[in-house]
């Protein structure tokens, strides 16, 4: 299994990293791919995560960027500096995560805007797919992809409806599902991403943590951990009535397919 997408630097996570990537290597994950936003977190990363992570024979990939939260305090020309220095380095294999949150706009929106189309052009400049993240803010995230049509990627964390995932896919998007597929939601419906996790094209569908959040059940309310990307695998093989090891291969593949630095 491959987790698209933790952040392994996180101070939830970091002291006890060394178990963590152990219970990792043991429930079959082979990689992560740790989002980093700034030098600092990357330098945590390499120092600290990758050591034990190759001692395991986990490959640990980056990705490199400015997260919509920090979009007002981002110095376009210091995130620059931060990603040129480092985007020829070999793990490094995306950028993000990047995109707009209009839930809880700790930046304002059209700053987010901003700083989200600026990254998209350095992803296009590099040649690096990027990493999207959307928090109601669906069709404006829409809209500004669309002004970098030759851009690649997925949407991490995906929380939109089919039409959206229409969308997304008929950008040529990949589509990620996080643990939040697992939980139980009130009077009986289901949420949005249990229809998307059923109806999405196998070649596009990926898996996630965002580890330390949204664990998925069993683990639910605990620190996230790339261990549980099981859990939401073998859950959404069950929605699809699949054998949760062709699943994996395939989102495996896909994975692979989409942060090869071949493009």
């Amino acid at each position: 299994m491959i987790d698209t997408h933790a952040h392994l630097a996180d101070d939830k996570i970091l002291p006890q990293i060394s178990d963590v990537l152990t219970r990792a290597k043991e429930n079959g994950v082979c990689s992560v791919i740790c989002m980093c936003d700034s030098e600092e977190e990357y330098s945590l990363a390499t120092s600290q995560v990758l050591p034990p992570a190759n001692e395991r024979g986990i490959r640990i990939r980056f990705a490199l960027g400015a997260h919509p939260h920090n979009a007002g305090k981002t110095v376009l020309s210091e995130l620059d500096s931060f990603v040129s220095t480092h985007v020829k380095d070999t793990d490094v294999v995306a950028i993000g995560e990047i995109g707009l949150d209009y839930h809880y706009l700790l930046s304002p929106a059209a700053i987010q805007e901003s700083v989200f189309l600026h990254q998209l052009n350095l992803a296009q400049q590099h040649n690096l797919p990027v990493i999207i993240h959307s928090r109601d803010a669906m069709e404006p995230t829409l809209s500004v992809l669309k002004k970098c049509s030759a851009v690649r990627g997925v949407f991490h964390c995906f929380s939109g409806d089919l039409n959206a995932m229409e969308q997304v896919l008929g950008l040529g998007f990949y589509i990620s599902i996080p643990g939040t597929v697992t939980f139980k939601v009130k009077h009986g419906k289901h949420s949005d991403v249990v229809d998307v996790a059923q109806a999405a094209p196998l070649d596009r569908l990926v898996v996630e943590t965002d580890c330390p959040y949204l664990a998925p059940v069993p683990h639910r309310g605990e620190v996230n951990e790339p261990s549980f990307v099981k859990h939401t695998l073998e859950f959404i093989a069950g929605l699809r009535k699949m054998d949760p090891h062709e699943l994996d291969e395939v989102t495996t593949q896909n994975a692979e397919r989409l942060f090869s630095r071949a493009g």
